[in-house]
């Protein structure tokens, strides 16, 4: 158990709420209404950011961002029992200065990760100003003898916008209708309660999930097309090494085969390959097919592999052989196969509404992106789909885009399985 001091400082007894005395600001009543609305808020954002961790892998982030909030919550709580602490204003001030000096290491922890991926400017579209540490100078936390009384200010109330900004695309409303794919590993701080752990706090935010989550209970199939070296950072452009991020490249169907579903991996690039059978090669669940390939190739591969598995759809598909993309694409939906989500990349040079794309997959091309050059014969360029390319090829089939993850990414959502 820890012993360090917390928040609420007293107990508020059934008996002692119907105690209301108007003139009395600590009165019972009083304090349980305020601290209810607080808790409340708090449960809410977390519950966001804990969807949307579920659905897209970055975990650096989405941990700073969770343990951000619990330090909010405990600094809105000192607020509203200020001046009620049974130590006094011992208490008070020692239990403002521990907090506040957690929320300002984790304010630094998550300006520093949206600095280095795309959020800032991601805050820009959605209309939320981004904070910086100046801004936050009227902060009671960010004075010289921290002192939480109040905490009204813009600044807190965006930390806790730009905390849950980056999913409001992804559930529309409709949340409770997104499978999550995984629990993400977050928690609290410890310190912020006299009896979870960092491991066990947050633990109950799981459970009205856990019984749709097929990591835990009906682990499903994915279909990778471009499996890359098999990390779920891969990221062909870049290979930087840092935290894609939810506007940064990643490789979902890798993150979602080393959670543990089965699947069907696809890649052609020799340099790859070691890194790709070391991490799935011993993996019974998990067929490789290396070399290059073409459309009517990778369908007879898949309906073989999905031969073996119960009659459920796949996860996913995602495409990213950078040569006609959606001819595998149609190749796979006309064949029969109807993963619940799409993760294709488009043409980011071509613009609604123009459609374009290639005449068919050209098995001459290696890598269209490592061809693009006078040597070559320019044959790399425009091998990619438009999006209304993809429009026109996936709308017959149910799909309907839902998420935009960068200039070239799109995500997709077959309507007729999201509520299964």
């Amino acid at each position: 158990m820890n012993s360090a001091p917390s928040c609420p400082p007293l107990s508020l007894k059934v008996e002692d709420l119907d105690q209301n005395d108007s003139s009395d600001p600590c009165s019972p009543a009083k304090l349980s209404a305020q601290y209810g609305v607080v808790v409340q808020t708090a449960a809410q954002s977390l519950r966001h950011v804990w969807r949307t961790a579920s659905r897209h892998h970055a975990p650096r982030r989405y941990r700073a961002y969770a343990r951000l909030l619990s330090s909010m919550l405990e600094i809105e709580c000192i607020a509203v029992f200020s001046g009620c602490f049974p130590g006094g204003w011992h208490q008070e001030t020692e239990s403002s200065g521990r907090a506040c000096g957690f929320f300002r290491a984790e304010v630094n922890a998550v300006l520093e990760l949206d600095h280095e991926t795309e959020a800032d400017s991601a805050y820009k579209q959605l209309g939320l100003p981004s904070v910086d540490v100046e801004k936050l100078a009227r902060h009671p936390c960010y004075t010289a003898s921290p002192q939480v009384r109040s905490i009204d200010i813009m600044e807190h109330l965006t930390l806790r916008s730009m905390a849950v900004a980056l999913g409001s695309n992804m559930f529309q409303g409709t949340d409770s209708q997104v499978v999550p794919l995984w629990v993400p590993a977050f928690g609290a701080h410890p310190a912020h309660s006299p009896s979870c752990d960092d491991s066990e706090l947050l633990w109950w935010y799981n459970a009205p999930a856990l019984p749709r989550l097929p990591s835990l209970l009906q682990k499903g199939w994915a279909i990778n097309l471009g499996a890359g070296d098999g990390s779920c950072g891969y990221d062909l452009a870049r290979e930087d090494g840092r935290d894609k991020d939810l506007y940064k490249a990643d490789d979902p169907a890798n993150c979602l085969l080393q959670e543990g579903f089965a699947g069907i991996m696809f890649e052609g690039a020799e340099t790859k390959l070691a890194k790709l059978k070391e991490e799935f090669e011993r993996r019974p669940d998990v067929v490789l097919v290396l070399g290059h390939t073409d459309p009517d190739e990778v369908v007879a591969h898949v309906a073989a592999f999905r031969h073996r598995l119960p009659p459920v759809e796949a996860e996913l598909l995602k495409v990213d052989f950078d040569n006609c993309d959606c001819c595998f694409v149609e190749a796979l939906l006309q064949s029969g196969i109807r993963p619940r989500h799409l993760h294709v990349e488009v043409s980011c040079f071509i613009p609604p509404p123009l459609v374009f794309r290639p005449t068919s997959f050209d098995e001459s091309i290696g890598d269209s992106m490592l061809e693009l050059g006078v040597e070559y014969g320019l044959r790399g360029h425009m091998m990619h789909c438009s999006l209304s390319a993809y429009a026109e090829l996936l709308e017959p089939f149910g799909y309907k885009l839902v998420l935009t993850s960068n200039a070239e990414t799109r995500e997709y959502l077959n309507t007729d399985l999201r509520a299964l």
